[in-house]
């Protein structure tokens, strides 16, 4: 008896040794560091949120990299967490810029974007970028009418 319970103790701290591990190795794909500009008519959107969604595969539960455009028009891509980075890949690029004081409209409840809307819509939008492994310093994205 004192044997058998010995075995469940050794069984439950080599489970719980070992947890940790198989949690640091599924916990997903492999981050690096992206950071890029945002600028419309040459000035920086101060506040413009920027969304990277993978161009290739449709998995509509794949994590999006995402940043938000800061005065200097500069932004960094969190993933899990911020400032983590994203997976190495081919990206389609959707930005959104709200005024800053955004509320919406309660009949249409609509947002006001200061962009076009094909820059908001991953279908439409002809911005592109790829991550590779390593630190990724983007060219700026300068956006027109």
């Amino acid at each position: 008896m004192l044997r058998s319970r010995r075995r469940r103790s050794f069984r439950f701290v080599l489970v719980a040794a070992l947890a940790p591990l198989a949690v640091s190795c599924t916990s997903g794909p492999k981050l690096y560091p992206v950071k890029g500009q945002v600028f419309f008519g040459d000035k920086p959107t101060d506040g413009a949120q920027v969304v990277f969604h993978p161009a290739t595969g449709s998995d509509l539960n794949a994590r999006r990299p995402s940043g938000v455009v800061g005065p200097d028009g500069t932004f960094t891509l969190s993933t899990f967490a911020p400032n983590d980075g994203a997976p190495a890949g081919s990206y389609i690029v959707a930005i959104v810029w709200l005024p800053k004081d955004a509320r919406a409209d309660w009949k249409t409840t609509e947002l006001k974007n200061r962009l076009p809307d094909k820059y908001a819509d991953p279908t439409q939008s002809n911005l592109r970028a790829e991550v590779k492994p390593g630190e990724n310093n983007l060219e700026p994205f300068r956006l027109t009418r």
